[in-house]
């Protein structure tokens, strides 16, 4: 499948890379996607924050990762910016720079992720403005994504 040029990504960075030895039930992969709903009003940029969920049989790593992205296109709706972001290849970037941290972070303890060629499907969420929040709620949306263990 073609990849959309809807987004231009910049300034990728590693926020949190952990990892550990243990056995898996079950090997697999997870790819969480968190975004702004507003874009930066100056650069027209929209932060992304995003964690790769990895188990695999010789052990476990996570890593989150942070960029911004411009859009090319106006989005009248959530579900087609996630459709577009999600066949984009800024997002496959964004994912295969998190990936290179996640293979060093499962190195450390003896594991490894097999060759991907493309990443996994995302699970999205928006993330609230902290002007939004009460004392008690998250920083993303009422949507829940939950990692298998």
């Amino acid at each position: 499948m073609a990849k959309t040029q809807t987004f231009h990504l910049s300034s990728p960075k590693i926020l949190n890379v952990d990892s550990s030895w243990e056995s898996a039930n079950q090997a697999h992969i997870n790819w969480f996607v968190s975004y702004a709903p507003e874009r930066e009003a100056e650069s027209n940029e929209r932060v992304l924050f995003a964690t790769l969920h990895a188990v695999t049989d010789d052990g476990r790593g996570n890593v989150q990762v942070a960029a911004m992205i411009q859009e090319s296109t106006d989005f009248t709706d959530w579900e087609s910016f996630e459709k577009a972001l999600a066949e984009s290849d800024a997002l496959d970037t964004l994912y295969l720079f998190a990936l290179n941290g996640l293979r060093t972070a499962l190195s450390l303890v003896g594991g490894a992720v097999g060759p991907v060629d493309n990443s996994p499907e995302p699970e999205f969420d928006q993330l609230v403005p902290a002007d939004d929040l009460d004392d008690e709620q998250p920083a993303t949306s009422d949507r829940t994504t939950e990692a298998d263990s």
